[in-house]
C-alpha cells in the first residue's frame, strides 16, 4: 500500500516547495495538507518532527523575509507590502511583524533603509 505524499520521505521537499511558493497568498496547514491529501493535524505533528519548527511559523518567517526586502528596497505602503507579502489583516500584520522584531514595520524602515540605500 502506497503512502500518503505527506508521510513520504521525497514528500516532504514537496511541503517547503508549496511554502515556498504560495506563502504570499492565503495558505494554511489545512490547504498544505489538502493538496498532499493527508489530515491537517498530522500534517502539522510530522512537520514539526521534521523541521523543529511549525508551518504556520516558517509561512510567517517566509512572508517576514519579503517584508524586511520590500521595506528597505521600495516605498510600497505598508499595507501594500503586507498584501504582498501575504497579510490579509494589517493588524495581525503588524503584530507578526512586532513580534519578529521589536519595532513597527514604519519604524523598522526609518531605522534600516537609510542605511541600505547608502550600502549600494
Amino acid at each position: 500500500m502506497n503512502q500518503p505524499i505527506c508521510c513520504s520521505r521525497p514528500g516532504w521537499y514537496g511541503k517547503q516547495r508549496i511554502i515556498q511558493l504560495k506563502y504570499y497568498t492565503k495558505l494554511t496547514t489545512s490547504a498544505i495538507a489538502a493538496e498532499l491529501y493527508c489530515n491537517a493535524d498530522y500534517l502539522g505533528r510530522l512537520y514539526r518532527t521534521a523541521f523543529n519548527t511549525t508551518i504556520t511559523d516558517d509561512i510567517h518567517a517566509m512572508r517576514m523575509r519579503l517584508t524586511v526586502k520590500l521595506l528597505l528596497t521600495t516605498q510600497l505602503s505598508i499595507k501594500e507590502i503586507a498584501n504582498r507579502a501575504g497579510f490579509e489583516d494589517l493588524a495581525h500584520f503588524r503584530k507578526i511583524f512586532f513580534r519578529n522584531y521589536a519595532m513597527t514595520p514604519k519604524q523598522y524602515r526609518s531605522l534600516y533603509a537609510a542605511g541600505y540605500a547608502n550600502s549600494e
